[in-house]
């Protein structure tokens, strides 16, 4: 004679077989003297005269930014030049 469930919700349980594991391998490295590196793309480069216009420029609105008449022209020029060349190598631009 078969076993019924007891109720209608309750389900015959089935055995279940577990999955077979797989060993999990690397990849291979290849040895370091068979590694090839790229050389580094050049940086890019702009002419003098244009580092120039570029400082002309930053110097000028520093010198609005803190009142033509009350702002030493030297000094904003100095300024500007810091700032252009900090640009210039933040992006990796070099003066050629």
């Amino acid at each position: 004679m078969e076993k019924k469930p007891k109720s209608k919700t309750q389900k015959a349980t089935v055995a279940k077989t577990p999955k077979p594991r797989v060993a999990k391998t690397r990849a291979a490295k290849a040895p370091a003297a068979s590694r090839v590196f790229a050389p580094p793309p050049p940086r890019p480069v702009i002419s003098p005269q244009e580092r120039h216009r570029r400082i002309a420029e930053a110097a000028y609105f520093l010198a609005l930014r803190r009142g033509v008449g009350q702002s030493e022209p030297q000094q904003n020029w100095i300024d500007a030049e810091r700032q252009i060349d900090a640009d210039l190598d933040l992006h990796g631009i070099r003066v050629g």
